[in-house]
């Protein structure tokens, strides 16, 4: 069975970018920006904050400070829990991704779309299968295999909650492999680098993030990739099959995205919708978003709000399958 989370991002961004008319100058921040990141320094979402940070101090485009915010903890919700306490105040961001969809439909956050102001879709992330260096297995034939023998004989590690798209990536090829997936064993962090890090310690045995997490490691020879659930190989990474090259059809992504606080005028969205323009139209955002291998997409508030609705009802679907809800 095969079940697409991401879209295609052909020429989306400056089609996107285009749309936005509005420069917003009716509203601009006045004090400063505090942008909430839900998991630990280092994470794929902190990343991708920083580098929108990098580039609005670079090339000056906010006229007051800006700072990261790190609230990890709760699958999130701890972050979330601190952010919507300001509602109708466009001086505070968030990185959303499609934890912030399962958390809601799965009852762990009180959260829900309705409870932020979408603004913009940003990067998707194809997941990946690694184990550290000199692991037994040497391939998803060798994984699949072993599965089959014994469904808990290889466990898996993730960040940062059960029902999220690296949750439901392994589970979903369990059960291409004819297994119930709810008896596998999966172990949740609060972060994807905690993560790696007990896979590498040799706690865990299968990592399930995305090519951004495991770079480092894997060209220090610390991890090897088995797989990655992506259409079509990575430039970077040519050596590592696809899921379908490995015989699963599974093509599964995770995305981040950014949402500001509920009841957002239409000046405040506009002001961010021509800032956020801006930035992922700058060379130093693709730059950065092909060297951290992550595919740089981009949907302005008003399509982003469409898209994150449209993920709502395919996760539902999806982890109704998975006996994660009714």
């Amino acid at each position: 069975m095969k079940f697409l989370l991401h879209f295609s991002v052909g020429a989306v961004a400056l089609a996107a970018f285009h749309s936005s008319a509005v420069t917003g100058a009716d509203w601009k921040p006045e004090r400063n920006i505090e942008f909430v990141v839900g998991t630990a320094p280092g994470s794929r979402q902190d990343r991708t904050a920083r580098v929108l940070q990098k580039i609005w101090q670079d090339m000056k485009l906010l006229p007051v400070p800006q700072a990261v915010i790190n609230r990890p903890g709760g699958g999130g919700e701890i972050g979330w829990a601190y952010f919507t306490r300001f509602p109708g105040d466009a001086h505070y961001l968030a990185m959303a991704s499609p934890a912030m969809i399962s958390n809601q439909l799965l009852g762990k956050s009180k959260q829900t779309l309705a409870d932020v102001t979408p603004l913009a879709l940003l990067n998707a992330g194809f997941t990946t299968f690694s184990v550290r260096a000199n692991h037994s297995l040497k391939s998803m034939d060798d994984l699949a295999q072993r599965l089959k023998k014994d469904p808990v004989s290889v466990s898996f590690g993730f960040g940062t909650s059960i029902g999220n798209a690296l949750h439901v990536t392994g589970a979903q090829y369990g059960h291409a492999l004819r297994l119930d997936a709810r008896k596998m064993k999966m172990v949740v962090f609060n972060a994807s680098a905690e993560a790696m890090t007990s896979v590498m310690g040799g706690h865990v045995d299968v990592l399930i993030t995305s090519f951004s997490t495991i770079v480092s490691a894997v060209s220090n020879n610390q991890m090897r990739v088995l797989g990655v659930a992506s259409p079509a190989r990575n430039s970077a990474f040519a050596d590592v099959p696809t899921f379908r090259e490995s015989g699963v059809d599974l093509v599964f992504s995770n995305w981040n995205g950014v949402v500001g606080t509920k009841g957002l005028t239409t000046q405040q969205i506009a002001y961010w919708d021509s800032l956020l323009g801006k930035t992922v139209a700058s060379p130093e955002w693709k730059a950065t978003m092909a060297k951290d291998h992550q595919e740089a997409v981009y949907l302005p508030s008003h399509e982003m709000k469409k898209y994150m609705e449209k993920e709502s009802e395919q996760y539902r679907a999806i982890l109704t399958q998975l006996g994660l809800i009714k």
